[in-house]
């Protein structure tokens, strides 16, 4: 009984030092001028206390209201990287690949830890789509935009199968 209780109280504590970091980290970015590598800092870090906590309602909301009060921050398709990534963690597929699709559609590619957003997106997008013609735009793009880093042949194979499903027989041939 008492560890149970114990554990509560840890659990309460460490709630009330997350909520203070996380208004610590807010008051910073809303009142201080600070550069982009800055702002990245501080909204990374914030986004990755909601993330620890697993709540991803929260990352969602805080990432969304980011990039839609500042469409400029050259940061933004990493910040709907991570939202798409909540929403896979939530079990909303159409939801994430929505996400994934609008960061190829409008925002521009950046390296995070050496690899590239969109080749990370497209990746993504094959795993989720269930359109074959959305599938077959996927690995086209893939194929073209990066094929140093993947097997073209296999996927050459499973664009000729999506071709298929779609009863496209002559680009399934070719």
């Amino acid at each position: 009984f008492f560890c149970s209780c114990n554990s509560s109280a840890s659990s309460k504590e460490n709630d009330n030092k997350l909520l203070e970091t996380q208004n610590q980290l807010k008051t910073i970015l809303t009142t201080q001028e600070l550069n982009a590598q800055q702002r990245y800092t501080i909204i990374n870090q914030m986004a990755n206390n909601l993330l620890a906590t697993k709540d991803y309602q929260g990352v969602i909301l805080f990432l969304t209201d980011w990039v839609e009060e500042n469409p400029d921050d050259i940061y933004n398709s990493y910040w709907l990287l991570m939202t798409a990534y909540a929403y896979l963690s939530t079990g909303a597929e159409p939801v994430a690949e929505y996400y994934f699709d609008r960061i190829l559609q409008k925002c521009p590619d950046l390296l995070v830890k050496g690899n590239s957003i969109h080749f990370m997106c497209l990746q993504n997008l094959i795993q989720i789509s269930n359109n074959p013609s959305h599938r077959i735009k996927y690995f086209n793009e893939l194929i073209n935009r990066f094929p140093q880093n993947v097997n073209t042949t296999e996927l050459y194979l499973r664009l000729a199968m999506e071709y298929e499903k779609n009863s496209q027989w002559e680009q399934a041939l070719k």
